[in-house]
């Protein structure tokens, strides 16, 4: 018998917690709910199978990356799935539980988020946590409890605040660059983190298993890069067979203007800066891969009535 209570005790823990884990997830993705990193998580409102193209990365990428102009100029749906410094197994988990979602046709990486490192015990902290979290949402916001309401145990989970920037941050002020050229040529190559490496090696093989082509880029960012860099990323592009852009090598073709373009001298870019980067990316984009346009299609409606609503917000 004592086996019996056993698989019964054991039994009735896992459906205590599976309870735990219902109640103090967020009812939905608005931040007052509780959720975690708004902005990236609101990619789980987006319809199941519209979106083409994920993008992952840090600051820099949601500054730089406009999918409503992907959409308008293309019909490409895109979501710009950036977070402050982003770490690259984040940014694997989040492609990894969006991918039987929406079976995407391109994942784009800003790499970026490949030299971001802290320390082997606080990345392997996190990396645990987000193993742990992928099944059990109970570790991830355990927290909540203290701020718990009714609505927390009527109402079931779900994510149902669209984002009609898609993931993109609207900034119009700046500040200027007035440093040097910081893309001195060099055959200096940038070292890759052991973790960071895995991770990068992980989204690549991520990638192939789901028939998914990966797109390498990197926005111009004056602080963040150097061509030290680039070498590494061009390395490691021409070894696995994928494209690579560096926005930071080809500035004048894009125009970026260092006393207009940022918005906070060189980091990130400001929404000058990244209307110029979508344009070239979007050019790229029609040039390299066969991504649908579903301007008028059934079941993108919301995409146009999104694009309008982002042109109120950018006041066009």
């Amino acid at each position: 018998m004592k086996w019996f209570r056993r698989i019964l005790f054991a039994l009735i823990l896992i459906i205590l917690l599976c309870l735990a884990a219902y109640v103090v997830s967020p009812k939905s993705n608005a931040g007052e709910m509780g959720i975690h990193l708004t902005d990236a998580d609101d990619i789980y409102a987006e319809c199941k199978n519209t979106l083409d193209i994920f993008a992952v990365g840090n600051s820099n990428l949601f500054a730089a990356m406009t999918p409503m102009q992907l959409w308008e100029d293309y019909g490409y749906t895109s979501y710009a799935a950036g977070e402050s410094n982003q770490m690259i197994y984040r940014s694997y988990f989040l492609l990894k539980s969006l991918i039987d979602k929406h079976k995407p046709k391109l994942c784009i990486l800003e790499t970026d988020v490949v030299f971001q490192y802290r320390s082997t015990a606080s990345d392997l902290q996190s990396i645990i946590s987000e193993y742990i979290s992928e099944d059990f949402p109970l570790f991830e916001y355990h927290n909540r409890w203290k701020k718990l309401t009714e609505r927390d145990f009527t109402t079931v989970p779900s994510h149902n605040r669209p984002n009609v920037l898609k993931g993109y941050e609207y900034v119009t002020y700046s500040n200027p660059y007035t440093g040097g050229e910081y893309m001195n040529e060099t055959e200096n190559i940038e070292s890759f983190h052991k973790i960071q490496k895995f991770f990068l090696d992980k989204i690549t093989e991520l990638c192939k298993e789901n028939d998914i082509e990966l797109l390498l880029i990197d926005v111009p960012s004056s602080k963040s890069w150097s061509y030290e860099k680039h070498n590494a990323i061009q390395d490691y592009a021409d070894e696995n067979g994928l494209k690579f852009i560096d926005f930071n090598i080809n500035r004048d073709s894009l125009g970026i203007d260092w006393n207009t373009d940022t918005r906070d001298g060189g980091w990130h870019m400001n929404h000058s800066g990244a209307v110029k980067v979508t344009e070239y990316l979007g050019k790229f984009l029609d040039e390299n891969y066969h991504l649908p346009d579903h301007r008028g299609e059934n079941g993108f409606e919301q995409w146009a009535n999104d694009l309008a609503e982002y042109k109120k917000t950018i006041g066009e």
